[in-house]
């Protein structure tokens, strides 16, 4: 999971895990120091919906001898980054800042307080701008352009109903956000194994499904165009292919339609090949 290791980190592995997703551990810090304010400072309800929750947490799932031990066996590890997700922070240190700053006389010294409390959040973290400015989303449905457009194509070729589709990787992994009527001949956790995650499985595919992906993979990705092509094509019928969507420029176009895929259309940058039976 994102190059931790388990087993290397050891007790170290819970840091890791929350530095290398959560960018630093300034909000964790932010965090702590307001569970501690509040633990001290706070009322009893307070106390009890912060503090408890905080320390819940910290015996449980955030414990290294429990990771280490306990969730290792579950086999939760690969996916533990998730446990992050129900860490009150953002809560948590707002609410202790709104307590901190309340608890100033009015005049210069609370809207120092504040001003101080604020500059600590928005400058002690990730800039929400480190990947550039944010993008507006080409559609109401916010997915790329050319991808509607090839679905729009693949319906009309193939009528209404379910269609069984080779993607490649980009598309392959947003498509049914949009469109839940085509099935995926590359399964998501195979695709993403290929490129490399360890942080998915392909325990519920057969050994001949993980052969045929992969071979379809390596031409889709142009990994490897020695692959025979009568190979190839038997993996697609295999798959129950019905059309293979490339983009125009890939290598492995020529392939394809050598291997005996035809071309049905050419629409947005990409060719849509429709895999018939022999």
């Amino acid at each position: 999971m994102g190059g931790i290791n388990l087993n290397e980190s050891g007790l170290d592995f819970v840091r890791q895990v929350f530095v290398t997703f959560g960018g630093n551990t300034t909000v964790l810090t932010l965090f702590l120091l307001s569970v501690l304010y509040l633990a001290l400072k706070g009322k009893k309800e307070e106390r009890y919906v912060f503090v408890t929750t905080a320390v819940f947490l910290a015996f449980t799932v955030y414990n290294p001898f429990a990771v280490k031990y306990i969730l290792g066996k579950l086999g939760m590890v690969n996916v533990y980054y998730r446990f992050f997700w129900i860490l009150p922070m953002v809560l948590t240190i707002g609410y202790a800042c709104t307590k901190v700053v309340g608890g100033q006389k009015k005049g210069w010294r609370r809207y120092l307080t504040a001003a101080a409390l604020a500059a600590v959040i928005c400058f002690g973290g990730n800039s929400v701008l480190a990947g550039g400015l944010p993008k507006l989303p080409d559609n109401q449905y916010k997915m790329p352009d050319d991808l509607l457009a090839v679905c729009t194509v693949l319906h009309e070729e193939a009528g209404e109903g379910t269609v069984r589709v080779v993607f490649e990787p980009d598309f392959n992994l947003i498509v049914r956000q949009y469109d839940a009527s085509f099935e995926l001949v590359l399964d998501r956790d195979m695709v993403l194994t290929y490129q490399g995650s360890n942080t998915v499985s392909t325990d519920a595919l057969t050994e001949q499904e993980i052969e045929d992906e992969t071979k379809i993979l390596q031409i889709i990705t142009q990994m490897d165009l020695s692959l025979d092509q009568k190979e190839f094509y038997r993996s697609l019928r295999e798959m129950n292919a019905e059309y293979i969507v490339l983009s125009s420029s890939s290598a492995a176009v020529s392939y394809v339609e050598t291997a005996g895929c035809i071309p049905v259309r050419e629409v947005e940058g990409h060719i849509i090949f429709r895999v018939e039976e022999k």
